[in-house]
């Protein structure tokens, strides 16, 4: 998928979300945003959101919320 942002692999093998891109945990039933350290689906936000219809998607992908340090 294209979503028009790269997110980088550290060192331990996870996904990294860069300050120029934003991502938000769902709860897999019912899309309702979840608190910092819940594991839901992801949704991820394009840095460029009128560049085509794809900047805001969910995926099946689990995640979890961490806070920003």
């Amino acid at each position: 998928e294209q979503m028009g942002t790269i997110y980088p692999e550290c060192q331990y093998g996870y996904k990294h979300v860069p300050d120029h891109a934003h991502i938000i945990s769902r709860d897999p039933y019912s899309h309702k945003k979840l608190t910092v350290g819940e594991i839901g689906v992801g949704q991820f936000l394009s840095l460029v959101p009128r560049s085509y219809a794809g900047f805001s998607l969910i995926t099946d992908d689990l995640g979890y919320s961490g806070e920003y340090r």
